[in-house]
């Protein structure tokens, strides 16, 4: 009865069948063996070693439950040992938890940076890690201890351990996949990283290599719920993966074929996207959003013609998925760097993208300005289609820039061409349009008739969120006329069909709406524990416009209970801050504000409403957020939709 522990046997991976032989005569022998190389002997059973947990950076706790997640522990640790009286603070935590993050949790990696504790604050260490190349960060990561395996001493040399290991064509391939980032999928990998020359064979060769490639621990399988397998490496593995492309003189080849690989993947997927942001080849285009940038960063430099096409592949992705920000940049720069300006197609679906994006910025000036040049090219190519998208966004943003009658004709020629195309999506999101400048030209009754066509549509194509978006404008339309009890359940059935897809952005739209509904019913604590929530909603997604609407609405819950000093600290803020940032509410939720405001002038005394409105004044934005959401608490025993 015998445990034999044999340590680091990838350096003698020859003996492995001595193991085998061993178990078979010693019966009650049993064996451990740590290795970067599985053994592939009968009876072997594989336990992965995982990198130490890391903490969710989105949600940081306190420095002493921090202190608890064994990446960060070690950290702490190694640097308590030359530094005695280094303590773990709320601080320094978010930098702390960076840096474990960045090294990807290897013990060794943690190790090598914490000792360079001495000379910097954790703060500064994430700082010199964030802006070193990926060179850099591995010179770093040197001077182990002394009484380390030499190959233990530097992060590099380690990783140039199982790196020597491999064959030349294991080598090549380990390489070629450091051009991936955020991982990989075996058809991409082969698509990239195989020979010019590539048949049954290779493609069998292929697969061999990429198994050593794991065994070796070079490379990983993803755990995750996917369609198909996808493979990744540490960031510090890729890191060196990428200095062996450059020295063999490929890098540029690979990353070639890597961006046209996603560029042909981004242009055969976005023309099967439905509208609904749920459609499976979103899905497809986020797990790939990592490569996507790559792609487009290296088009861009290299082939900015195929870096427009991508960048306007991809608008109609960015739009419904809400990365509005990230998808304006690329599309700017796309334009910027584009060869030529030559009426295309290529350059119309740019151009339709960077207004739709700049239009849900509320750029509307910008976006009016594309979606011109847009409409201008769709017209000479004869593409209804693409006119027709074209049209519909230049309607929107003269929309809000108060043109509603032109808005109307731009609209009505939108609708039309998206009939002749069958594009029952495209249509259905133009009627809802049109259907905001027939309210506000205050046409209702046909605002009524356009709205309940686009339901019908979104409810024959199954989809939830164009339906949601659709049962919010026909709720709109009986809240402005005032159908309240007709409103409150197209508000709800909405908001509940919004809260199952998680679209936080329209969520918190119908909480603020609803909300509103509730006010004029007279139920003021329900509607002030909606504008709450949609509040918190907005703020975490960074949309002033919104919050300030939220706060508005929260001011005449308030004043609705008879809270008139808490009103008007709310409206006095909400009053300054439209002042500073240009914002306005819309039409309907102007009137009631005034309401309030009227309200107010005649409930106060004067000396106690300026008084009250002052200091609402003088809260800054995120003192009002505090004060807001303390309210809160006064309707926590109202339930939630």
């Amino acid at each position: 009865h015998l445990l034999l522990v044999l340590d680091n046997f990838e350096q003698v991976m020859g003996a492995a069948p001595a193991i085998a032989a061993l178990l078979g005569a010693c019966p009650q022998l049993q064996i451990v063996v740590t290795s970067r190389i599985r053994l592939g002997i009968r009876g072997e059973q594989l336990l992965p070693i995982p990198p130490l947990a890391l903490p969710d950076l989105s949600h940081l706790p306190g420095a002493t439950a921090l202190q608890g997640v064994p990446a960060v522990a070690l950290f702490v640790e190694r640097v308590q040992s030359v530094v005695p009286d280094f303590t773990l603070t709320d601080a320094d935590g978010a930098a702390v938890a960076a840096i474990c993050a960045r090294l990807d949790g290897l013990p060794l990696a943690i190790e090598l940076v914490a000792a360079r504790c001495t000379m910097l604050p954790p703060r500064a260490l994430l700082a010199r890690l964030t802006a070193m190349t990926a060179s850099a960060a591995l010179d770093m990561l040197t001077d182990g201890a002394a009484d380390l395996p030499e190959r233990h001493r530097t992060l590099r040399d380690a990783i140039a351990w199982s790196y020597d290991l491999l064959s030349a064509p294991e080598q090549q391939l380990f390489a070629r996949l450091g051009c991936f980032v955020g991982g990989w999928t075996l058809a991409a990998a082969e698509a990239v990283c195989a020979d010019e020359q590539h048949d049954g064979a290779s493609s069998a060769c292929f697969l061999n290599r990429m198994t050593v490639l794991l065994n070796n621990s070079l490379a990983r399988r993803m755990i995750a719920d996917q369609p198909e397998p996808r493979f990744t490496m540490l960031e510090t593995i890729r890191e060196y993966a990428l200095e062996q492309l450059a020295a063999r003189d490929e890098r540029e080849t690979v990353q070639r074929r890597h961006a046209h690989y996603y560029l042909d993947l981004a242009e055969a997927a976005v023309p099967r996207l439905q509208w609904t942001p749920r459609d499976p080849h979103f899905a497809l285009l986020e797990r790939e959003r990592p490569n996507l940038r790559a792609a487009f960063e290296w088009l861009t430099a290299h082939e900015p013609a195929a870096g427009l096409r991508l960048a306007g592949a991809l608008w109609w992705f960015w739009y419904l998925r809400s990365y509005w920000v990230e998808g304006r940049a690329w599309l700017r720069a796309a334009l910027e760097h584009a060869p030529m300006r030559e009426p295309t197609p290529m350059l119309a679906h740019a151009l339709t993208g960077a207004g739709a994006l700049a239009w849900v910025l509320t750029d509307f000036e910008a976006a009016r300005q594309h979606c011109e040049q847009s409409v201008a090219i769709w017209r000479t190519t004869g593409d209804r289609r693409g006119l027709a998208y074209a049209l519909m966004f230049l309607g929107m943003a003269v929309l809000r820039q108060g043109d509603y009658q032109h808005a109307v004709t731009l609209l009505e020629e939108s609708i039309t061409a998206f009939r002749a195309v069958d594009d029952r999506g495209g249509l259905a999101h133009a009627l809802n349009a049109l259907r905001q400048a027939l309210v506000a030209r205050g046409d209702l009754d046909a605002a009524r008739a356009r709205q309940q066509e686009s339901v019908a549509l979104w409810r024959a194509l199954g989809d939830t969120w164009g339906l949601a978006l659709a049962l919010n404008g026909l709720g709109e339309i009986n809240r402005r006329q005032g159908a309240i009890e007709q409103a409150i359940p197209l508000y709800e059935e909405s908001l509940h069909l919004f809260r199952a897809i998680d679209d936080k952005r329209n969520t918190a739209i119908l909480l603020h709406n609803l909300a509103h509904a509730l006010l004029r019913r007279g139920d003021a604590d329900r509607a002030a524990h909606l504008f709450v929530e949609g509040l918190l909603i907005d703020h975490e997604q960074g949309n002033v416009e919104w919050v300030l609407g939220q706060m508005a609405g929260l001011g005449t819950a308030a004043a609705l209970r008879g809270e008139w000093e808490a009103a008007a600290h709310l409206l006095g803020f909400v009053h300054e801050a439209f002042q500073t940032t240009g914002y306005a509410l819309w039409p309907i939720d102007q009137a009631v504000y005034e309401q309030t405001l009227a309200a107010l002038h005649k409930r106060l005394e004067t000396h106690l409403l300026r008084a009250a409105w002052e200091r609402g004044r003088m809260m800054t934005f995120e003192q009002a957020i505090v004060y807001a959401t303390a309210q809160h608490n006064l309707y926590d025993d109202t339930p939630n939709v």
